[in-house]
């Protein structure tokens, strides 16, 4: 059985022409890898970067000019790798989170938009009536929360009082006799 290739595959004149000329150039680079022995310069490691950056024959002054420029990058990349935190380093005391006001959250490394957070919450009435109360500051990360957790005492809490006494607009109700 004959198969027809150009029928089931439709390509023109001149793609085949392309591929038959790529996979000239992939047979060649695989012959030449194949084939091809590095040099002795090639093979033997560099001894230092000063070496790789500086060509043999160099005058003794522009060698020093690239050693100092080679201390100056080593420098510039070891202060990229200390980023310095603006907040003051975290302390642990004892703490009620009803009474202490925000310097005293900012010294136990809570984050200025989460005091802004809690502050608003005491603000509108809320109160944290036991110290998991705090985890429920969604945006209190996790891992302050662990820390904190250790540290809370919440002392002096009155109870919560709600009012009785409300004002109806309408009338009570009457009872329905239950007589037939």
């Amino acid at each position: 059985m004959k198969i027809n290739w150009k029928r089931n595959i439709k390509t023109s004149k001149s793609d085949r022409s392309v591929l038959l000329f790529l996979t000239s150039i992939l047979i060649g680079l695989y012959a030449y890898t194949f084939y091809y022995e590095p040099t002795l310069a090639e093979n033997r490691p560099a001894e230092s970067l000063e070496e790789l950056l500086i060509p043999a024959g160099t005058p003794e002054s522009n060698k020093k000019t690239v050693k100092a420029a080679k201390k100056k990058f080593n420098k510039k990349r070891s202060y990229k790798s200390k980023p310095k935190s603006k907040y003051p380093p975290a302390r642990n005391f004892k703490f009620d989170p009803n009474k202490i006001d925000s310097l005293q959250w900012l010294e136990l490394g809570v984050r200025p938009y989460v005091i802004k957070t809690i502050l608003a919450y005491r603000k509108k009435g809320g109160q944290f009536r036991t110290c998991v109360d705090l985890a429920k500051i969604y945006i209190l990360p996790d891992s302050v929360y662990q820390r904190l957790s250790n540290y809370c005492t919440i002392t002096d809490l009155p109870p919560k009082t709600f009012s009785k006494t409300y004002a109806s607009k309408y009338p009570p109700r009457k009872k329905r006799s239950t007589k037939i």
